[in-house]
Protein backbone atom coordinates (compact mmCIF):
# COMPACT_ATOMS: atom_id res chain seq x y z
CA UNK A 1 0.00 0.00 0.00
CA UNK A 2 2.78 2.55 0.83
CA UNK A 3 4.41 2.11 -2.54
CA UNK A 4 1.23 2.10 -4.38
CA UNK A 5 0.34 5.80 -2.57
CA UNK A 6 3.81 6.83 -3.53
CA UNK A 7 3.03 6.05 -7.00
CA UNK A 8 -0.16 8.01 -7.08
CA UNK A 9 1.41 10.93 -5.43
CA UNK A 10 4.44 10.67 -8.24
CA UNK A 11 1.67 10.33 -10.67
CA UNK A 12 -0.22 13.37 -10.09
CA UNK A 13 3.00 15.43 -9.45
CA UNK A 14 4.24 14.58 -13.44
CA UNK A 15 2.89 16.27 -15.66
CA UNK A 16 3.75 14.02 -18.30
CA UNK A 17 1.18 10.97 -16.99
CA UNK A 18 -1.74 13.65 -17.60
CA UNK A 19 -3.91 10.74 -19.81
CA UNK A 20 -2.13 8.08 -19.45
CA UNK A 21 -1.92 4.32 -18.00
CA UNK A 22 0.49 2.73 -15.79
CA UNK A 23 1.32 -0.88 -14.44
CA UNK A 24 1.72 -0.72 -10.46
CA UNK A 25 3.36 -3.45 -9.43
CA UNK A 26 6.41 -4.77 -7.14
CA UNK A 27 10.05 -5.58 -7.85
CA UNK A 28 10.26 -8.35 -10.28
CA UNK A 29 8.13 -10.75 -11.06
CA UNK A 30 6.33 -13.89 -9.56
CA UNK A 31 5.25 -16.80 -11.44
CA UNK A 32 1.41 -18.10 -10.14
CA UNK A 33 3.01 -20.43 -7.96
CA UNK A 34 5.92 -18.33 -6.85
CA UNK A 35 3.06 -16.21 -5.38
CA UNK A 36 1.24 -18.74 -3.70
CA UNK A 37 4.72 -20.41 -2.17
CA UNK A 38 5.62 -17.01 -1.06
CA UNK A 39 2.14 -16.56 0.91
CA UNK A 40 2.71 -19.51 2.26
CA UNK A 41 5.47 -19.69 3.16
CA UNK A 42 4.56 -16.26 5.03
CA UNK A 43 1.94 -17.71 6.72
CA UNK A 44 4.08 -20.99 7.29
CA UNK A 45 1.66 -23.29 5.46
CA UNK A 46 1.94 -26.07 3.00
CA UNK A 47 -0.20 -24.97 0.35
CA UNK A 48 -2.50 -27.34 -1.16
CA UNK A 49 -2.12 -26.59 -4.89
CA UNK A 50 -4.52 -27.69 -7.51
CA UNK A 51 -4.42 -27.65 -11.18
CA UNK A 52 -7.71 -27.20 -13.11
CA UNK A 53 -7.47 -28.90 -16.52
CA UNK A 54 -7.39 -26.61 -19.85
CA UNK A 55 -10.79 -28.04 -20.70
CA UNK A 56 -12.10 -27.56 -17.71
CA UNK A 57 -10.96 -23.76 -17.73
CA UNK A 58 -11.67 -23.50 -21.24
CA UNK A 59 -15.59 -24.54 -20.55
CA UNK A 60 -15.85 -22.12 -17.36
CA UNK A 61 -14.22 -19.18 -19.71
CA UNK A 62 -16.18 -19.74 -22.44
CA UNK A 63 -19.52 -19.91 -20.34
CA UNK A 64 -19.79 -23.10 -21.50
CA UNK A 65 -19.95 -24.10 -17.35
CA UNK A 66 -20.80 -21.55 -14.98
CA UNK A 67 -20.55 -22.63 -10.82
CA UNK A 68 -23.64 -21.07 -9.70
CA UNK A 69 -23.75 -20.42 -5.80
CA UNK A 70 -26.30 -18.42 -4.11
CA UNK A 71 -24.68 -15.51 -2.93
CA UNK A 72 -27.99 -14.28 -0.89
CA UNK A 73 -28.12 -10.81 -3.30
CA UNK A 74 -30.47 -9.89 -6.26
CA UNK A 75 -30.18 -7.90 -8.88
CA UNK A 76 -33.83 -5.33 -8.62
CA UNK A 77 -34.28 -4.35 -12.21
CA UNK A 78 -33.53 -6.66 -15.57
CA UNK A 79 -33.13 -4.20 -18.17
CA UNK A 80 -31.75 -7.39 -20.63
CA UNK A 81 -34.08 -7.62 -23.49
CA UNK A 82 -33.15 -11.34 -24.55
CA UNK A 83 -32.00 -14.80 -23.26
CA UNK A 84 -28.90 -14.48 -25.42
CA UNK A 85 -27.83 -10.66 -23.62
CA UNK A 86 -28.64 -12.54 -20.32
CA UNK A 87 -26.67 -15.09 -20.57
CA UNK A 88 -23.72 -12.89 -21.98
CA UNK A 89 -24.22 -10.68 -19.23
CA UNK A 90 -24.13 -13.37 -16.65
CA UNK A 91 -21.05 -15.21 -18.36
CA UNK A 92 -19.50 -11.80 -17.80
CA UNK A 93 -19.88 -11.49 -14.16
CA UNK A 94 -19.14 -15.01 -13.60
CA UNK A 95 -15.43 -14.34 -15.84
CA UNK A 96 -15.01 -11.81 -13.13
CA UNK A 97 -16.02 -14.14 -10.06
CA UNK A 98 -13.69 -16.71 -11.68
CA UNK A 99 -10.77 -14.75 -12.12
CA UNK A 100 -10.82 -14.10 -8.26
CA UNK A 101 -9.56 -17.79 -8.07
CA UNK A 102 -6.79 -16.95 -10.46
CA UNK A 103 -5.72 -13.77 -9.18
CA UNK A 104 -3.44 -12.98 -12.36
CA UNK A 105 -5.99 -13.03 -14.53
CA UNK A 106 -7.53 -9.71 -16.32
CA UNK A 107 -10.47 -11.29 -18.08
CA UNK A 108 -11.26 -7.72 -19.74
CA UNK A 109 -7.82 -7.65 -20.84
CA UNK A 110 -7.06 -11.40 -21.92
CA UNK A 111 -8.03 -14.87 -22.04
CA UNK A 112 -6.78 -17.49 -19.17
CA UNK A 113 -4.16 -19.02 -20.81
CA UNK A 114 -2.25 -16.06 -22.23
CA UNK A 115 0.66 -15.27 -20.18
CA UNK A 116 1.22 -11.44 -19.53
CA UNK A 117 4.15 -9.96 -17.43
CA UNK A 118 3.10 -6.32 -16.54
CA UNK A 119 6.27 -3.47 -16.04
CA UNK A 120 6.90 -0.49 -14.26
CA UNK A 121 8.65 0.83 -16.47
CA UNK A 122 6.89 3.44 -18.01
CA UNK A 123 5.77 4.75 -14.76
CA UNK A 124 9.91 5.12 -13.58
CA UNK A 125 10.47 6.54 -16.97
CA UNK A 126 8.02 9.22 -16.53
CA UNK A 127 7.77 9.90 -12.69
CA UNK A 128 11.13 8.35 -10.70
CA UNK A 129 8.89 6.55 -8.90
CA UNK A 130 10.78 2.95 -7.43
CA UNK A 131 8.92 0.33 -5.74
CA UNK A 132 10.71 -0.44 -1.94
CA UNK A 133 8.54 -3.62 -1.41
CA UNK A 134 9.02 -6.95 -3.38
CA UNK A 135 6.33 -9.40 -2.61
CA UNK A 136 7.35 -10.60 0.37
CA UNK A 137 7.26 -7.77 2.17
CA UNK A 138 3.51 -6.61 0.62
CA UNK A 139 2.51 -10.33 1.48
CA UNK A 140 3.82 -9.52 5.18
CA UNK A 141 2.09 -5.80 5.36
CA UNK A 142 -1.09 -7.26 3.94
CA UNK A 143 -1.25 -10.17 6.65
CA UNK A 144 -0.52 -7.35 9.52
CA UNK A 145 -3.40 -5.28 8.42
CA UNK A 146 -5.95 -8.34 8.06
CA UNK A 147 -5.26 -9.37 11.52
CA UNK A 148 -4.64 -5.46 12.94
CA UNK A 149 -8.00 -4.70 11.33
CA UNK A 150 -9.91 -8.07 12.19
CA UNK A 151 -9.92 -10.19 8.71
CA UNK A 152 -12.66 -10.66 6.75
CA UNK A 153 -14.96 -13.45 6.37
CA UNK A 154 -14.49 -14.75 3.19
CA UNK A 155 -16.85 -17.49 1.57
CA UNK A 156 -15.33 -20.11 0.11
CA UNK A 157 -18.40 -21.79 -1.79
CA UNK A 158 -17.12 -20.59 -5.10
CA UNK A 159 -13.66 -22.44 -4.48
CA UNK A 160 -15.74 -25.36 -3.17
CA UNK A 161 -17.70 -25.93 -6.10
CA UNK A 162 -14.68 -26.03 -8.67
CA UNK A 163 -12.80 -28.32 -6.70
CA UNK A 164 -15.76 -30.55 -7.20
CA UNK A 165 -15.54 -30.09 -10.99
CA UNK A 166 -11.79 -30.90 -11.15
Amino acid sequence: VDDQARALAALLDASATLGRRYNLTGKGFQTDLGYVATTAAHLGVDPDVRSIPADVMDALWDGEVEISVDSGSRQNIDIRTSDEARRRQQSVRHRFKFASVVPRLAPNIHRWNRNVVFGIDALKRDTGWEPEHDLASMVAQTHAWHHETGGREFDWSYEDELLKMI
